[in-house]
């Protein structure tokens, strides 16, 4: 019976260990999502685990820092203004195309998931199954190139998510909240309290 007792004690101890340790992971991944949906946005160099990935006049892979970089695309108009990697693929816009792509981490599986106008600007970033990206509006596509929406007409600036929370500026610089799987009308949408 004492034995039991002790077995059962410890057993819970491990299990009051362990809930930390998960929370802290999912925070660490919540993070690292962050991290990568403004690094998408805000420059054209991105990371996937052990890959840094570049999109400037080419898409390129590399290892690491100063680690030699294989070339994946490369684009003659301008250059592809946001990358972002998730599980095996790799999404970017491509200028010459006017598209956004997705592909393989060594560069097989070249697929266009979305076009958009020539004078069109495009960010995108990745929150689960779904591509978000910038085009004259604010439009979700899933990472297999399906079920292409438009969620806001009313866009401008910088977008992320926050689990189902989809948050963007508007053309006078304010923030907007709404949820990213429901479309929403531009006169629905809330400004976030301050």
């Amino acid at each position: 019976m004492k034995s039991q007792k002790k077995t059962a004690v410890l057993l819970m101890s491990v299990m009051l260990l362990q809930a930390p340790l998960s929370l802290s992971t999912q925070a660490k991944a919540k993070y690292d999502l962050q991290r990568q949906q403004y690094n998408a946005q805000a420059s054209s160099i991105n990371y996937s685990g052990n890959k840094l990935i570049s999109c400037d006049d080419k898409l390129t892979v590399s290892d690491g820092l100063n680690k030699a970089a294989k070339t994946l695309a490369t684009f003659s108009k301008g250059y592809g203004s946001s990358v972002m990697a998730k599980g095996s693929y790799i999404f970017y816009t491509d200028p010459d195309a006017n598209a956004i792509k997705r592909c393989k981490k060594d560069g097989s599986g070249q697929q266009v998931i979305a076009t958009y106008g020539a004078e069109d600007y495009v960010d995108l970033i990745i929150s689960g199954s779904k591509v978000i990206y910038s085009a004259n509006g604010l439009y979700t596509v899933s990472t297999q190139g399906k079920d292409n929406k438009k969620i806001s007409g009313n866009v401008n600036g910088k977008f992320f998510t926050n689990g189902d929370d989809l948050f963007y500026q508007n053309p006078h610089n304010e923030w907007v909240f709404g949820l990213l799987y429901q479309v929403k009308k531009d006169t629905e949408e809330t400004p976030m309290p301050e």
